[in-house]
């Protein structure tokens, strides 16, 4: 490892064996040589035959194919035609070419602090599993081969060699330098980006051994000095419904009232809704997500819908998975899942259950409902609460492989660990509550640790915060629409509801508007929306996938709807694809507008002339 960055020494290994080591937090992979047959591997970017595989992008002869994330661990590349195999991706540089085969199985080996990664062709399918228990979890690939055992002394004594052979990396460095000088330094578009420099959806070729950085699409200005912020490519908007209305409202006309948000929403182009599930305190008055989204879904066409949350610990989680299925068809694939262990102590009451048991029985429960869903073997449980025999599911999930699944987190760690373990997001509910500000970053980095042990991927296009925010076309117009309901929803989290991780203060409306615009939410315009969710983005400390805004009902439905139309026109834009592009494009007409206005005049001046002349020489032929 060189400065703190990713090394990659060598290809392939051992007769088809590729071996990944991590040394303290870094990658490095070791081989048997610089160069095997045509396989070149220098810092990030891997060079086979005609292919380059750079980052994020891979460039096979002319054609660039751009995968999401690109490179996690395992990625497969089949043959010597360089084709990433899936939606697989690799952060580890880790690329394996194994001609008539693939890398589908996979085993690490821990030699004190160095973890090794051993990926192995298919083609050898006798290998025993015997020595996988000990191991941690890979998803989704085979146990170990019965050739680990025979290697293990050897990885070892490269390990070793590594960590004690200083001139390896002189070496490393020199052959990174003359392979980058070689190599074309940008990808069409990315003309000569240097460090630090403003990149949008271009691609820089720039070896991390030559000590430059590496630009594509994860990475967005955040000011006006160019300074970058990892952020998916395009952050998803939505909502996170419970929802909360006053108990002296006809709760059938709220409830429709939910529905037309959601239509609205549908319109606007909003990615996501998210519904709640409560019994009880007379507030958020679904019971239900799955009925909810049912009639929800009849309605729209193109939004995301997700039980937000199902509160495991209540159900039977075989027919929280089946139910789960059954929508994912009836939507064609637009249902997402999220699971909590409940919010209300009033609810879990009513079920004779105690606050000390509910995180225990949703780890139990989820750990039931994630293998009905991933597998077909059957499941057997038995406990003072349920009994499954032998259980499965009817149906088999639409989506392909499967739909989204969130956790809920607040303040707990128990979200994001379980997150972790399952490969799951996170639907950070507090995130701009006090509390929920300052494990955020935290929050991420639990889910690291936790996905890592259990050989899962920590996605951030997973990873979805709530927030708070009313919008007019001004703060004062703001302030005045949120008179209608903001005081009901403050005394519901002040003096009813038992939950005191969003603890909120304020004695009347305008104390209550400044503790919200104190770092809370907004009351107030679409720019200061924007401010917000900038810096949201930079206490998560890399980016997150999707800002939810809770469905507080703070004003009347028209001034509702209003605040959701100027987010989607004045707010979406400035973190999505679109809006960028003609900003961008109104920036350079406004700069171009007096040399081409000019030479605009001059045309018609010169076409004025033109025309003189010749009716000169008509009239005077005549």
């Amino acid at each position: 490892m060189v400065g703190g960055r990713v090394v990659v020494l060598g290809g392939l290994v051992g007769g088809g064996l590729v071996v990944v080591l991590r040394v303290g937090g870094g990658t490095v992979t070791v081989g048997t040589g610089l160069v095997v047959g045509a396989t070149v591997v220098v810092g990030a970017a891997v060079v086979v035959g005609a292919a380059v595989v750079v980052g994020a992008a891979v460039v096979v002869g002319a054609a660039v194919v751009e995968g999401a994330a690109v490179v996690e661990g395992a990625a497969v590349v089949e043959g010597a035609a360089a084709v990433l195999v899936g939606a697989l991706v690799v952060r580890t540089a880790a690329v394996v070419l194994a001609p008539a085969s693939l890398v589908t199985r996979t085993d690490v080996v821990r030699v004190g602090s160095v973890e090794a990664l051993v990926l192995v062709p298919s083609t050898d399918t006798s290998g025993d599993t015997g020595s996988a228990s000990s191991l941690p979890e890979r998803s989704r690939l085979k146990p170990t081969s019965s050739r680990l055992s025979a290697i293990r002394t050897a990885i070892t004594a490269t390990i070793v060699s590594v960590r004690l052979n200083p001139p390896t990396w002189a070496l490393l460095r020199l052959v990174g330098l003359a392979v980058s000088a070689a190599m074309p330094r940008t990808l069409p578009g990315c003309q000569g980006m240097a460090r630090d420099s403003s990149c949008s959806s271009d691609r820089q070729i720039t070896p991390l051994l030559a000590g430059s950085t590496l630009c594509d699409s994860r990475h967005y200005p955040v000011d006006g000095n160019h300074n970058t912020k990892e952020v998916p490519v395009r952050l998803r908007f939505g909502t996170f419904m419970a929802p909360f209305h006053s108990p002296e409202h006809n709760p059938t006309l709220s409830l429709e009232q939910d529905l037309e948000l959601i239509e609205h929403m549908d319109r606007l182009g909003f990615d996501e809704a998210w519904i709640g599930e409560h019994h009880s305190a007379g507030s958020e008055i679904i019971a239900s997500p799955e009925i909810f989204i049912a009639n929800a879904a009849a309605r729209t066409k193109n939004i995301k819908l997700g039980t937000g949350v199902v509160s495991l610990p209540y159900h039977n989680p075989l027919w929280v998975a089946e139910r789960m299925v059954l929508l994912d068809h009836l939507t064609r694939g637009r249902i997402m899942l999220g699971v909590g262990p409940g919010a209300l102590p009033t609810d879990a009451a009513m079920l004779g259950l105690e606050p000390p048991e509910m995180r225990p029985l949703l780890h139990e429960y989820m750990q039931i409902v994630m293998q009905l869903l991933t597998s077909d073997e059957p499941v057997n449980y038995s406990s003072n609460r349920l009994t499954l025999t032998d259980a499965r599911l009817h149906l088999r999930p639409y989506s392909d492989p499967l739909f989204d699944i969130a956790v809920a987190a607040v303040a707990s760690p128990s979200g994001a660990k379980l997150a972790g373990k399952y490969g799951a997001g996170i639907l950070s509910l507090g995130a701009t509550v006090a509390v929920g500000m300052d494990v955020l970053a935290h929050h991420w980095s639990i889910q690291e640790e936790v996905a890592a042990v259990h050989g899962r991927t920590a996605d951030r296009a997973k990873w979805r915060l709530v927030g708070l925010m009313h919008l007019a076309e001004t703060e004062q117009e703001a302030r005045r629409d949120v008179d209608y309901g903001m005081t009901q929803w403050f005394r519901y989290f002040q003096n009813v509801a038992a939950f005191p991780q969003m603890a909120v203060e304020g004695g009347d409306v305008d104390e209550m508007v400044n503790f919200v615009n104190g770092g809370l939410g907004v009351v107030g315009t679409p720019d200061q929306a924007v401010a917000q969710i900038e810096e949201l983005l930079e206490q998560s400390n890399g980016g997150f996938g999707a800002y939810l805004m809770l469905a507080h009902n703070w004003a009347n439905p028209e001034a509702t709807k209003k605040s959701w139309d100027l987010f989607a026109r004045h707010v979406m834009p400035r973190f999505q694809s679109g809006g960028g592009g003609l900003v961008g494009a109104a920036d350079r007409a406004r700069a171009r507008r007096p040399e081409l206005a000019e030479q605009q005049l001059r045309a018609v001046d010169e076409a004025t002339q033109s025309y003189e002349e010749e009716r000169q020489i008509i009239l005077t032929t005549t």
